[in-house]
């Protein structure tokens, strides 16, 4: 028996232009996917199995390093994975929870058929009703560009999930990385370019209820008397010190996601704080004198040990 193997389809991206009419839409019309829509893009999390099983708790946009969690439960391929959020998406999910958006629970709370209803909606409206949408559009499109810009085809293996380069190759972009349109502002950016102009800045008249910058928030708690040279890690240090205090040191390791728990005892616990009875007030003198005062008569009469 002889099989013929068909051709591969060429992997689609869906251009820039639509993706930032998406994300525009969704904020002015339909607020509550916009957080499925900026961690698909931003983020290239699998829209079905995956992000839709991702918590709030999993997203992490006030640390030093803003970043959503995929924990092994919910990763198609069992193994838990961190993915970095770059500072467009950050804002754009700090004007979703300034906009009054939900922040607990799931993330995506609508079912499957709800959820492609209002994303073919919010398709349409981007590109039109001629233009079929494209299947795992947001994962190709983060994938295709963030390998155009990197060129660490490794590294997007890990961040996106993948069991291998040969699966990215032949599941995500065909094409080379040079060849593929030009990043924008949108995807993920590492430390080393994280001052390159974005294409997707959010509209002007939601920028102003964007929270303080990191800047900003070090040189409050700097105003107030925190003199650590990373102010805001050190508050981290602080609350779980006060997890320890109350739980244990278990449960801050839980509460910090360390995966060591000598970690969370060697960097992010207090010193222990010198324990006392309580009775020093009672040995304290009262108008110069003892609270039990001893008679002058009666120390005569306190035997001294015998000398052997």
């Amino acid at each position: 028996m002889h099989f013929v193997q068909t051709p591969r389809k060429e992997v689609e991206i869906i251009n820039n232009e639509h993706v930032k009419k998406m994300l525009e839409h969704a904020l002015e019309n339909d607020l509550e996917l916009l957080p499925f829509l900026v961690l698909g893009f931003f983020c290239g999390i699998r829209p079905a199995g995956e992000l839709t099983q991702v918590l709030w708790r999993d997203v992490h946009l006030d640390g030093e390093k803003p970043e959503v969690i995929i924990r092994a439960t919910v990763s198609k391929t069992r193994r838990m994975r961190a993915i970095e959020l770059s500072p467009n998406a950050v804002a754009w999910l700090n004007v979703y929870r300034a906009q009054g958006g939900g922040m607990d629970g799931l993330i995506v709370k609508l079912k499957r058929y709800g959820l492609e209803g209002r994303r073919n909606v919010n398709w349409r409206a981007a590109a039109g009703k001629r233009i079929k949408w494209i299947q795992d559009g947001m994962r190709h499109t983060f994938c295709s560009n963030w390998l155009a810009f990197h060129e660490k085809i490794d590294r997007l293996v890990l961040i996106s999930g993948h069991d291998s380069v040969d699966t990215m190759c032949s599941t995500t972009t065909k094409a080379r990385p040079k060849r593929l349109p030009p990043p924008s502002g949108i995807f993920i950016r590492l430390q080393s370019i994280r001052k390159m102009s974005s294409d997707f800045p959010l509209p002007k008249k939601h920028q102003s209820v964007l929270r303080p910058t990191k800047p900003e928030r070090c040189a409050s708690l700097r105003s107030k008397g925190v003199t650590a040279r990373k102010p805001i890690h050190e508050l981290r240090k602080e609350s779980g010190s006060m997890v320890n205090r109350k739980h244990g040191l278990t449960a801050a390791k839980d509460f910090l996601r360390h995966a060591d728990i000598a970690i969370t005892a060697a960097h992010y616990i207090d010193r222990p704080r010198q324990a006392t009875s309580g009775l020093g007030s009672l040995l304290k003198a009262v108008d110069e004198e003892k609270i039990v005062p001893l008679a002058a008569d009666s120390l005569g009469k306190i035997s001294k040990p015998k000398s052997s």
